[in-house]
């Protein structure tokens, strides 16, 4: 006897799970209207993530008695511009991503981008 397995009863007797298919297929979406100014808004959210990430790091590394701080390999000035260098780094590149995908043309299609990466479509 196998015990805790259940027999599964057919897709059709299954109750449906957000997101399936009709027939109860998981993992088939329901297509959906593609808009590539989602990533503007995602790239916000990004650039204030890091800043907040950037503050929590200051904070965490100038709070460290100063034993702590003779322990690290940087001094926690060094570590922290170096941490906000590469920040403003990213969010150059992905302030030219916004800006070219704020120019883009309308899609003929809104169903899903013409390429296989959404990037393509600019």
């Amino acid at each position: 006897s196998r015990r805790g397995l259940r027999a599964r009863r057919p897709a059709a007797e299954r109750p449906a799970q957000p997101g399936a298919a009709p027939g109860g297929a998981v993992g088939a979406m329901e297509p959906r209207s593609w808009n590539p100014h989602i990533y503007t808004e995602v790239i916000r959210g990004y650039t204030a993530h890091s800043l907040r990430e950037i503050d929590r790091v200051r904070r965490n590394l100038m709070g460290l008695s100063e034993d702590d701080k003779n322990e690290l390999v940087w001094k926690p000035e060094e570590q922290v511009a170096k941490m906000k260098g590469a920040v403003l780094s990213n969010m150059t590149f992905l302030n030219k991503i916004s800006g070219m995908i704020d120019k883009a043309a309308p899609l003929d299609n809104p169903d899903h981008p013409h390429g296989v990466k959404p990037i393509q479509v600019l």
